[in-house]
């Protein structure tokens, strides 16, 4: 059976609770996680101890949400638990997505990023996207998990681009040009590797990224998120490598922005990001916009 030690879930309002989740109880989950990745299921058949794995780590995924239960799984070495369950049952895609899903929640704040690029965290995310490249929810949810290892985090930038994160993005953009929630995720992914990562911004570039970028928004005019995360990445692509400034400049790259501010100019994050990149790009005009805008958070 999953080993869920006293933890319950009290929904408060909108809010979850996890006030009666202690120390101990987060010590005690990752012990049993760490006990079955090492040999320790009891003899029981293979699927049935991925399974268990599989429902602790949507409790840690779900507990993690709290910024204090958060750290108190960091503490335990949640990140290196949740790596090695992935690690060792590479096969089972669901294995896959349930760490993806951990991670994301665990890993976020410098520390627990330092923590995971340790573990080989990166790594393992991009070993399971390419070992499942049919699954869509593993390229999904892997590029969710990949941008959000790599944000704000340069070694797991490096690390990304040095390993195939880059391959296994662009792969996940081609192969499932029809799934607008991978592209969303995908994109961000992309912005993410890029920004203050001119080699990255670069392999991007060769790797087709640029044009991959530009179809998915123009595929998916509709859908406001995509088109600021395009944006996004392209203004990440352009500030960061001047060839990829030019290349964009010279493709779609200025009509897909242009299309993007022009259908949704009351969205404040389209407009922003919209203005961030064709600024990068050289526009006069941006720029003046750009610093007409209020102090904004710098995009990492």
């Amino acid at each position: 059976e999953t080993f869920v030690p006293n933890i319950k879930l009290f929904p408060k309002g909108n809010k979850e609770d996890f006030g009666e989740v202690g120390m101990a109880e987060c010590r005690s989950l990752i012990k049993h996680i760490s006990e079955r990745t090492s040999g320790g299921g009891g003899g029981q058949p293979l699927n049935s101890i991925v399974a268990v794995l599989c429902s602790e780590l949507e409790v840690v995924m779900i507990v993690a949400r709290s910024q204090a239960h958060q750290c108190m799984f960091v503490e335990q070495g949640a990140i290196e638990a949740v790596t090695a369950v992935m690690g060792t049952y590479l096969m089972f895609d669901k294995a896959q997505v349930c760490g993806f899903k951990a991670l994301i929640n665990l890993c976020k704040g410098e520390l627990p990023k330092t923590l995971s690029h340790q573990c080989g965290a990166v790594n393992a995310v991009v070993t399971a996207m390419t070992e499942h490249k049919e699954m869509d929810e593993v390229q999904e949810v892997g590029c969710w998990c990949l941008g959000a290892l790599v944000a704000a985090h340069q070694e797991s930038k490096q690390r990304a681009g040095e390993c195939g994160g880059i391959d296994a993005v662009c792969r996940a953009l081609r192969a499932y040009s029809g799934h607008e929630g991978l592209q969303q995720v995908a994109l961000w992914a992309l912005g993410s590797l890029a920004a203050n990562a001119s080699d990255n911004a670069s392999q991007i570039g060769k790797r087709g990224g640029i044009q991959l970028v530009v179809n998915a928004m123009r595929n998916f005019s509709e859908n406001p998120q995509l088109q600021e995360m395009g944006c996004w990445a392209l203004a990440n692509l352009a500030a960061c490598n001047a060839r990829c400034a030019e290349y964009i400049g010279k493709k779609e790259g200025p009509q897909a922005i242009i299309s993007a501010m022009k259908q949704f100019p009351k969205a404040a994050n389209v407009q922003y990001t919209g203005v961030v990149a064709l600024s990068h790009l050289g526009s006069d005009a941006a720029i003046e916009k750009l610093l007409s805008f209020p102090s904004f958070a710098l995009f990492q």
